[in-house]
């Protein structure tokens, strides 16, 4: 498969984004240490062929970063190729289904996809997601309302839900309709085992 990399400079810090031709498959976290760990880890794989260009799908990723980062973009529509089990695929897709500026526990994750005994199960796929932003994690918080683990580390995963929930009450978003846009299209996501 042939894959496309490029660094992306957001106003919160640099990030690496990966794509395919069919969709998005890694996105890392503002300020990461991992970009070149990641390059590597796919360069091993012999399927892959990795190129340091910018496609059409990472031209528009960089473009909806921006515009979240700037609090502009409230939902992300772009094609995402999931490379996970099917229960790992499941969970990542009930995730986008959370509300901008809102969080569930795990366990309310669990229940949307059928299996209310599953919160661990929900916490450990969260933990595999190549996509966060795009494919919400930080939104998952514990059944008491405390911050749980997240790659990016506690103070990220506070901020981005504090950035997230001041946005989503402003008067601005409220009356903009914005609002009304927030449910993601699934339609976008491609899993890939």
């Amino acid at each position: 498969m042939e894959l496309f990399w490029s660094e992306f400079e957001s106003s919160w810090g640099s990030m690496l984004l990966v794509s395919s031709h069919r969709g998005i498959i890694k996105v890392t976290l503002p300020d990461s240490n991992s970009h070149q760990e990641v390059l590597e880890s796919l360069i091993k794989k012999k399927e892959h062929i990795v190129t340091h260009k910018e496609n059409s799908i990472l031209y528009q990723c960089k473009k909806q970063l921006e515009d979240y980062f700037e609090g502009i973009c409230f939902r992300f529509n772009l094609p995402l190729s999931m490379l996970g089990t099917d229960f790992q695929v499941s969970v990542w897709k009930h995730l986008q289904l959370i509300p901008f500026g809102e969080t569930w526990s795990y366990k309310t994750v669990a229940k949307s996809i059928g299996n209310e005994k599953a919160s661990r199960a929900v916490g450990n796929a969260n933990n595999k997601n190549p996509l966060p932003l795009l494919v919400p994690c930080h939104r998952v918080i514990g059944e008491n309302g405390k911050l749980t683990g997240f790659a990016g580390g506690l103070t990220l995963k506070q901020k981005l839900l504090d950035f997230e929930k001041n946005l989503s009450q402003s008067s601005d978003f409220r009356s903009s309709g914005r609002d009304f846009a927030l449910q993601p299209s699934l339609r976008h996501i491609t899993p890939q085992h």
